[in-house]
């Protein structure tokens, strides 16, 4: 799979440690996508994982759902690169 949404990815990295998850769920999901890209396995345990946040702001006044909102445009920019390459050939 060419990796063509590397700033994205990048941005989603950022987003992730600077989101209040478990440790452990930081790094298994930093490694996955600095190891494989974005998949739709990681993609349903972020919107899951995001879900579950509270409603507040962080200690620079960033609110958390600001953030979710972020995340789940990343995903959703991620799926659509996923499909396009192959709609051409559908229309044939």
């Amino acid at each position: 799979m060419p990796r063509r949404n590397v700033s994205d990815e990048s941005r989603l990295v950022e987003i992730i440690k600077r989101l209040p998850f478990k440790k452990k769920d930081i790094k298994q999901w930093v490694d996955t996508i600095e190891n494989s890209g974005l998949n739709e396995e990681l993609a349903k345990a972020l919107r899951a994982a995001v879900a579950t946040l509270p409603r507040r702001e962080d200690d620079q006044g960033r609110s958390h759902a600001r953030d979710a909102i972020e995340i789940g445009k990343i995903i959703q920019r991620w799926r659509l690169a996923q499909n396009i390459p192959g709609f051409n050939r559908r229309n044939r």
